[in-house]
């Protein structure tokens, strides 16, 4: 895949083929005329698909085709976006993203994404989607399929897809093509594939399992098993005291000064920033799923709606799930959790494979679209875990960036997946608390012992397969691990810390006379149009980096500090070891 990432503010500019490299006019074409999509496709099809960014155009350019999926105003810096994606011979090609950025008046002012130059791959399948789909769910030929599932197999969609990254699935039949065997293949994507219910929990898995499958449209073979369920699996958390031997359990309260200490503890809780949304609104939905265990009884969510008056913990859990709705309206700009005012559903008392009525989990469901929340017993009590403003932001963003990116919960891109919740859970928490000296910042502290800590990840431990794995803080000790249920999908909540500590080394940067450089809420707003316009389904570390760059790069265009902020971002992600992509590290 080929990495696009122009600026027309950055360094060098963009000299290219008659764009002004400071301000991104392409002269002699009276852009101001054109709506908002085709003037970006304008800048798409002359950057981009003609050669204009690259020494030659691409491959296939006949063939290829950018689809228009979202536009996007972005009112505090008066830019526009459009995101395309690519497609050759009508089949999308897997993780494909252009995001085409332009000033009011339609001016080029960055392009970001990831696209394939060249790919030759027969579009022609050789397996029916009925096939792949029976793949996916291990039905046997014989067994009929219910109308539902013959409809849902016939409207499976094909992709292009790179499979190089495991070496192990990328072992193709002799008769395969060359660029098959080593890279571009031809798949079906088969979604809310759920195993066995058994096989679930004799993995000890404390989560409602489903997967989206990639199924080789040539050889049936399974590519690659994508889990859909983020979650956070408590138990498997532990405090690193001062040697191993006193590991302690996380995420469990200890009954200390600390243990259900809830928003409403904090006297600078942040009302005033995050507010409450009016009832009607409908923004956010909270329901009560009555310890019913979602492994036999999943078809049941959400649960009863509650409203007014909650009771015991529906209040809390409500004002945090509202609280959070509103930041990401009111300083976001994101309506719901689709941006578009899909209401953000929670559930409370929810149990899975689990013998009582504790579940020490929660997680968001992505082909349920809502959150759902375990419960533990705190003093005596037992104590939902959307009490904790934190924990409800973590799941809710994961709901976020499902809409917005998408990005794949394996390896390094399930762990920036994580990242991206850690961050705006910790913000949310926060908000309010002008003093960033003061902030909290370990997750999971509002209902027991906290799990993680974006200021010192190596605080904390996760347990892959009875080996404990303390949270790094650098590239250097990155842990490798098997992108396998087993192995928290290679390491999702392990390497998580690395980009976490990026973001808290921006978010308590400071110049040379001590001041803190940033407000939180503009952190936020850059990570967040980061991962609107930049950041695709594998994305690495590195590249959520460049996305960051560059948003910043247009939100500091008129601060007189930009020089010393965007050097303190490339600094951050520096200092643990996160480098551009391309660049020796």
């Amino acid at each position: 895949m080929r990495i696009l990432s122009y600026h027309a503010g950055a360094a060098g500019g963009i000299h290219v083929r008659g764009h002004d490299p400071m301000h991104g006019h392409v002269f002699g074409d009276d852009l101001d005329n054109l709506d908002p999509v085709s003037a970006a496709r304008f800048h798409l099809d002359f950057l981009v698909v003609g050669g204009g960014l690259w020494m030659e155009p691409m491959d296939n350019e006949e063939e290829t085709e950018f689809v228009d999926i979202s536009f996007r105003e972005w009112p505090k810096s008066a830019t526009r976006s459009v995101k395309f994606r690519q497609t050759l011979h009508g089949i999308a090609v897997y993780g494909s993203s252009v995001a085409i950025e332009m000033d009011s008046g339609n001016n080029l002012i960055a392009v970001n994404g990831v696209i394939a130059p060249s790919i030759d791959v027969d579009p022609r399948p050789r397996l029916s989607g009925e096939m792949a789909f029976r793949i996916a769910h291990g039905m046997p030929e014989a067994q009929e399929l219910t109308d539902e599932e013959r409809r849902t197999a016939g409207m499976l969609q094909l992709y292009y897809y790179r499979n190089g990254n495991d070496p192990e699935s990328n072992k193709r039949p002799p008769d395969a093509a060359e660029s098959e065997r080593n890279g571009w293949m031809l798949v079906y994507r088969v979604g809310n594939v759920v195993p066995m219910e058994d096989s679930m929990l004799d993995a000890g898995l404390l989560i409602p399992v489903a997967y989206d499958c990639l199924v080789d449209a040539n050889f049936g073979e399974v590519v690659l098993e994508i889990p859909c369920s983020p979650d956070e699996s408590y138990d498997r958390w532990s405090f690193v005291g001062p040697g191993d031997a006193d590991a302690v359990p996380a995420g469990v309260s200890s009954g200390g000064a600390d243990a259900g200490a809830t928003w409403e503890d904090d006297p600078e809780n942040g009302e005033e920033i995050l507010g409450m949304l009016p009832e009607e609104n409908a923004i956010s939905v909270t329901c009560d799923f009555g310890y019913l265990n979602i492994l036999n009884h999943g078809d049941l969510l959400p649960g009863e709606r509650v409203y007014p008056p909650y009771g015991p913990d529906f209040d809390e859990a409500h004002r945090n799930l509202t609280a959070v709705a509103n930041y990401l309206m009111n300083i976001l700009g994101h309506r719901g959790i689709d941006g578009h005012g899909k209401p953000i559903v929670s559930s409370m008392y929810c149990v899975y494979g689990a013998d009582g009525p504790e579940w020490r989990n929660s997680a968001w469901l992505l082909h349920r679209m809502q959150a759902v929340f375990g419960q533990i017993v705190v003093d005596g009590r037992m104590r939902s875990f959307a009490v904790a403003r934190d924990i409800v932001a973590h799941e809710v963003f994961h709901g976020v960036t499902q809409h917005m990116a998408r990005l794949d919960y394996l390896g390094q891109s399930g762990a920036l997946n994580e990242s991206y919740s850690d961050i705006f859970a910790v913000i949310i928490l926060n908000a309010g608390r002008a003093d960033i000296a003061g902030w909290d910042w370990e997750l999971g502290r509002g209902l027991g012992s906290p799990v993680r800590s974006m200021k010192e990840p190596g605080k904390y431990r996760y347990t892959v397969q009875d080996v404990p794995h303390p949270q790094p803080d650098h590239m250097d000790a990155y842990v490798d691990l098997p992108g396998r249920r087993f192995s928290d999908w290679g390491g999702v909540h392990v390497n998580s810390g690395i980009h976490n500590k990026a973001a808290y080394n921006i978010l308590t940067a400071m110049d040379h006379r001590g001041r803190y450089l940033f407000e939180p809420n503009l952190v936020a707003e850059i990570f967040y149009k980061a991962l609107v316009d930049g950041i695709y389904q594998q994305a690495t570390f590195s590249e959520s980096r460049l996305r960051v760059e560059n948003v910043a790069i247009t939100s500091l265009l008129s601060d007189p500090r930009a020089e010393a902020k965007l050097a303190a971002i490339a600094r951050a992600f520096d200092d643990v070891g996160i480098p551009r992509p391309g660049a020796a590290r």
